[in-house]
Formats: C-alpha cells, sequence, structure tokens
C-alpha cells in the first residue's frame, strides 16, 4: 500500500512541476490526428476480477467501460498474457531516448509495480490471486493517468507506441469494428455523432452484442442462424460470434449453454 501511494505521488509531483504544453500547438496537433491513440482511451474505465475456470486455470477478467459510447466489452486473459502487455510497454518506452515527458519514471513503475511470477508459491493461491488483481488494477489506472496528463504528450512515443499498446490491449476486438471505434472519438456535437455514440456494445470475451436504436443495414441483411427470423435492431440483443455467424441473443445463448461453439460452422467460442 506504501508502494502504491508512493508511486501516486511521484506521478502527481511531477505534473505539477513540469509546465503544460502550449494550447494552440495542442489544438494544432489534436487536428491533425483526429483518431489518437490517447483520445481513444480517455473516456474509458478499467475494473479487473477474477474468473477461475479450472483448478489451474486462473483468469484475470478486465471490463472496460467507455462513458461517451455507453459501451462495455471484456476480456478473459491469463496473467501471461498480461505479463506479455508488459513487456511491449517496456519495449514502446525505447529504453534510453530523451524527451521532456515522465518517460524514465514510467519505466521505473512498469518494471517495479506490475506483479511477479512467484517461483516457489502456487500461482492460484487465493491471496497471491487477489494480490495480483488488486495491483494490476492499480497498474492500469496509473498507467492511464499518465497517458491522459498533457505534460507527458509531449513524448511521440508515449502518445503513440506506449498509447497504442495500452489501446490495443483494452480495446481488444472492438478494433476491428469500425463503427464501434468511430464513436469512440468522434466529438458528440453533431447529430450523426450522437447517433453513432447511441449504440450500445457489449463484447465479451471474443463474443459481440450490438444493440440500436436505429435499423442498419449489418442486421437488416441478416438473419437469426437458429431460428431464422430477420435480425431487427428493435428486438432483443444480436449476437455476434467470432466466426461472423449472427444470432439472436435468446436464441444463441441456450445453445452456447450445450457447446461453446458456433451451431452452424462448428468454430470453437472461447
Amino acid at each position: 500500500m506504501l508502494q502504491r501511494r508512493s508511486f501516486l505521488h511521484d506521478l502527481q509531483t511531477l505534473s505539477s512541476r513540469r509546465p503544460m504544453p502550449n494550447a494552440k500547438m495542442l489544438e494544432k496537433d489534436t487536428a491533425a490526428r483526429p483518431h489518437s491513440f490517447v483520445q481513444q482511451i480517455e473516456q474509458i474505465t478499467i475494473e479487473i476480477s477474477v474468473q477461475k475456470r479450472q483448478e489451474h486455470d486462473i483468469r484475470y477478467v478486465m471490463t472496460v467501460h467507455h462513458v461517451q459510447a455507453k459501451a462495455m466489452w471484456r476480456h478473459n486473459r491469463s496473467f501471461d498474457e498480461y505479463l506479455a502487455f508488459q513487456e511491449r510497454i517496456l519495449a514502446a518506452l525505447h529504453h534510453g531516448h530523451f524527451c521532456d515527458a515522465g518517460c524514465p519514471w514510467l519505466e521505473t513503475f512498469v518494471k517495479s509495480y506490475f506483479p511477479k511470477k512467484h517461483l516457489f508459491h502456487t500461482d492460484t493461491s487465493v491471496r497471491i490471486v487477489e494480490e495480483r488483481r488488486e495491483a494490476l488494477t492499480s497498474f492500469f489506472q496509473c498507467l492511464h493517468e499518465f497517458l491522459l496528463n498533457r505534460a507527458n504528450q509531449t513524448c511521440t512515443y508515449v502518445t503513440h507506441d506506449v498509447a497504442k499498446e495500452y489501446r490495443n490491449f483494452t480495446f481488444g476486438q472492438v478494433i476491428d469494428d469500425e463503427h464501434v471505434l468511430d464513436a469512440f472519438v468522434v466529438a458528440p456535437d453533431t447529430e450523426e455523432a450522437q447517433a453513432q455514440t447511441d449504440r450500445h456494445t457489449n463484447i465479451d470475451s471474443g463474443l459481440m452484442q450490438t444493440h440500436s436504436n436505429k435499423a442498419t443495414a449489418d442486421a437488416v441483411e441478416h438473419d437469426c442462424e437458429v431460428c431464422h427470423q430477420a435480425l431487427r435492431p428493435v428486438q432483443p440483443y444480436i449476437m455476434k460470434l467470432t466466426c461472423g455467424h449472427r444470432f439472436h441473443d435468446e436464441c444463441i445463448i441456450p445453445k452456447l449453454n450445450e457447446r461453446l461453439a458456433c451451431p452452424v460452422c462448428g468454430a470453437p467460442q472461447a
């Protein structure tokens, strides 16, 4: 707990002692990069929970909420996947480069604060699992604060390389849906943008559910592969599996409870 407070204190001190970038320069830079990685993560919040699938299969579930897009999605990941993310962040920092941002502090933070592998204790013990969950939650919150700090956005490695890794890890499959991604970054002051942000998206472990108050070509052009009725946005949730087949929520869930595979093509759904 003391270590967590120390890092937060350092982060606040780092923010206060560095001059803010010129406002006109920031506006010009944002206009030049309307879909910047930093913009895409501005309105997300993250929670980490634990799911025990089998005795030795612990998943750290990342739940991501996006305020503007009114969206929520989840990623079920092993601890090794989080360790791989740590390595990618360290590589994205390009050790030894010179800049006016707090990159040296961030590198130390990523190395020191991220939970470690245990050599002499089981990785599935209740105490270790909970400690990891808390540490991962704090880690992603601190990293998010660092990326949104304008003083740190003077470094291109932060705004591009590090922010891209963070965006990719937190957004996951959402990146593949360009309509959803556009809704996350378009300013909500136009009718078209507001219509985009009214889409409700729920992505869970590779399964995508979409509910919309407006008819979309994607929904009108497809029938449910189970009941063979039209997939209309006014109906309950529509679920799209990773293989691309779409179903009514109430049709596919019983099928997935029987077998975690697409009932049409047999593609496994993790």
